[in-house]
């Protein structure tokens, strides 16, 4: 074979390679928005990510911006979605329940998220400064993440959780004293109190930012006492506040030794409900009924930042 014709195969031969490793499709001139970057996350092109394109090694940084893009419009819905849920479930809550700390971050973090997704719109990631423009974006949306988002995930899914006292077992009949199984029952709720402890501190070991690892913790509590309708409305007011303050106490003086030892500041607040049908049952129309002779306790710990 002559020098010529060596030539012409090799040409050849180089052009059928980038054929068919798809390196002479025109990549980076194509436009995209943020609805195609959510299609490439749903229909990824390159094996790696879930295509049929296998990646070599020609094609292979093109895998990884394509693996990057996948990452920033999976990561974008799923910070939506949870705040979505948040808003939900903040919504459920009663009023003496809610945080407004907590309500105002989350609203914070979705006038972000809806401010990202407007840049999303706007930037071609497949030029050298729109590729660039989503790692910054990658990055800031994992960070709001960590320092933001999943921290209040940790505090709303505990705000919304709320047990109950049962009247007939853990106060004495006609009393607002606590019986044996009502004290026994609290400290069961302070055990679980250190657990919610004992996962903070897990997150915040397992984050290379050490966020709020310099910050304190708060506890909030707050106990709301029920009566049912048997006997004068006032009587069963009063009994119903005494009731939740003397939880208050019993909760106080099982927190003091925990809290100290924790270094966290803690806040309880009690309410009596009177004969007011608690969250959750249906009157059955009569005088008496034990499903409204409760105390519901609602307990949440975090960052006394988000907390106040």
């Amino acid at each position: 074979m002559s020098m010529v014709n060596k030539l012409i195969f090799f040409i050849f031969f180089i052009s059928f390679i980038f054929t068919s490793c798809d390196v002479i499709e025109n990549f980076s001139t194509k436009k995209y928005n943020a609805k195609t970057i959510s299609s490439i996350a749903k229909n990824p092109k390159y094996f790696d990510n879930g295509g049929t394109v296998r990646t070599n090694f020609f094609n292979k940084k093109r895998v990884e911006k394509e693996k990057n893009i996948i990452q920033l419009a999976k990561t974008y819905e799923l910070a939506k979605e949870i705040l979505k849920k948040q808003e939900r479930n903040l919504n459920s809550l009663e009023e003496t329940h809610k945080i407004s700390k907590v309500e105002q971050l989350r609203y914070e973090c979705e006038i972000k998220i809806n401010r990202l997704y407007d840049e999303l719109k706007n930037i071609n990631p497949n030029t050298k400064e729109g590729y660039k423009k989503s790692l910054e974006m990658l990055t800031e949306i994992n960070d709001l993440f960590a320092n933001r988002i999943q921290p209040l995930e940790m505090i709303i899914s505990k705000n919304i959780e709320v047990k109950e006292l049962q009247g007939d077992f853990s106060f004495k009949s006609g009393s607002y004293k606590l019986t044996e199984k009502g004290i026994t029952d609290i400290e069961k709720f302070v055990q679980s109190i250190e657990n919610d402890i004992s996962n903070w501190k897990k997150y915040v070991n397992n984050y290379n930012q050490q966020i709020f690892s310099n910050d304190k913790f708060k506890l909030i509590v707050v106990i709301d006492g029920y009566a049912d309708r048997q006997g004068p409305d006032e009587a069963n007011l009063i009994l119903s506040e005494n009731r939740a303050e003397e939880v208050r106490n019993e909760f106080t003086k099982k927190l003091n030794m925990i809290t100290k030892k924790n270094k966290i500041l803690f806040d309880i607040k009690y309410y009596g409900k009177g004969e007011t049908l608690p969250p959750g049952i249906t009157d059955n129309g009569m005088e008496t009924d034990s499903r409204r002779r409760i105390c519901r306790i609602m307990s949440v710990i975090g960052p006394a930042s988000y907390m106040d």
